[in-house]
Order: structure tokens, then C-alpha cells, then sequence
């Protein structure tokens, strides 16, 4: 899903885009039903003509998130994959923190409804419960670089409750030094094939995904 076709989006919050997510696919079944409570989608920047980022956040917030959804470079074609919380009325917000404006796709592939269990909504198995993005970890601020080649284990449960079994979580690389990528996986079971990041050296990139946690709720 992918619509809206106001043109680019200029920079800052004169240039707020209300996306709405209830379109009619064909056949006439909504895309996002009445009462879906999030949505996974992936966000496309193509071609802009600055650098910079875009924040995504509910249709009715009232405040700017501090969250990155997707950051790109002049020229730079970028994609990223995310959850995002919605409005009741099924609607998100885009905000450009270019310093000019840009092009932006967002292609909804599921959603989430409310979880069976009104008194814990947060334990009823397969259910998501959206919260306000919880930076979690930052090299910058707590430990250093990540060393090459290693291991670092980031505890998730001042943010997951007791019983929560997987994170949707952003991830960025700021500038580094060489070509690579990450990993991410439950800190008790053994390290996966699969990248979680790849990146080049000086970039800066982010990438949304979701992973299990482990039983003490670490990754």
C-alpha cells in the first residue's frame, strides 16, 4: 500500500504528511481493518536531494518522536523495514529532518489488532504491544565501539515485561570504519547466519527488524 500523492515532503513539522493506512484493496476488503492497532511497513526515501532522516510516529501524536524510522544520504535510495503504532483512525505521521524536501513510500505488509486479554494485553501470546521508542543501547554513550568480530549483550528488560518473547527494534551504524554488518539475536542460543545490517565504511544506516529474546530477556 502506498498512496497519498501530495508530493515531496518538505522539511520540518510545517511539513507533517498524514498517511492514512485504511484503503480499500481491490475486491472492496480493507487493507488495514477497523481496530488495527499497529501496522509492519516498510518506508522507501528515493533519490533525495539532501541528507537527513525521516521520523514516523501515530496519526494523533501530539509531539515529535525522537525515533528515526529511516536515514539517507544525498542521492541515496534507502529502505527500511518497521512497526509502527496507529491512530484510532488508521492514520500515520511522517516528519523530514532533510534540510530539504523529500520523496517518501510507505508500503504497509500487516498489521496488529488488539490482543484478546484486556488485562494484560502485553502477555497474550503473538500480540504487539506498541510503546514509545526506548533507546536501549549506544555505543556512543555506554561502553565504546563495538570491537570487531564480537559479542555485546544489551538487556531489554527495563523495556520488555516479564513474559514478552520478541522486540521490534531500529538499529543504526554511525560512520564506521570499515565495510561489514550486524547480527542480532536472543542472548541464548548461538549466533545466526544472517545479518541483521550490512553496512559500507562511513555510513550511516539504519535497519527495522524484530527479534526474539532470550528467557532473561536479553539480546
Amino acid at each position: 500500500l502506498s498512496q497519498g500523492g501530495a508530493g515531496p515532503i518538505v522539511p520540518l513539522e510545517a511539513g507533517m504528511r498524514t498517511v492514512s493506512v485504511a484503503a480499500v484493496q481491490a475486491g472492496g476488503a480493507p487493507e488495514v481493518p477497523a481496530g488495527a492497532v499497529a501496522v509492519a511497513y516498510n518506508v522507501t526515501v528515493p533519490g533525495p536531494g539532501a541528507g537527513g532522516h525521516l521520523r514516523v510516529m501515530p496519526g494523533d501524536a501530539t509531539s515529535l518522536t525522537g525515533a528515526s524510522a529511516v536515514n539517507f544520504r544525498a542521492g541515496e535510495s534507502i529502505a527500511n523495514g518497521l512497526v509502527a503504532k496507529l491512530a484510532p483512525d488508521r492514520t500515520l505521521k511522517l516528519y523530514n529532518g532533510a534540510t530539504a524536501a523529500v520523496d517518501a513510500i510507505v508500503d504497509v505488509v500487516g498489521y496488529f489488532v488488539p490482543a484478546a486479554s484486556a488485562s494484560a494485553p502485553q502477555l497474550a501470546a503473538g500480540r504487539f504491544t506498541p510503546v514509545a521508542p526506548v533507546r536501549v543501547y549506544d555505543s556512543n554513550t555506554g561502553g565504546g565501539l563495538t570491537a570487531a568480530q564480537a559479542t555485546t549483550t544489551v538487556d531489554l528488560s527495563p523495556v520488555v515485561p516479564s513474559g514478552g518473547s520478541a522486540v521490534a527494534y531500529n538499529i543504526t551504524v554511525v560512520g564506521p570504519a570499515g565495510s561489514g554488518h550486524l547480527r542480532v539475536f536472543p542472548a541464548d542460543q548461538a549466533m545466526p547466519n544472517a545479518s541483521s545490517i550490512n553496512f559500507a565504511a562511513a555510513d550511516r544506516v539504519a535497519n527495522g527488524l524484530t527479534v526474539q529474546v532470550s528467557a532473561d530477556r536479553t539480546i
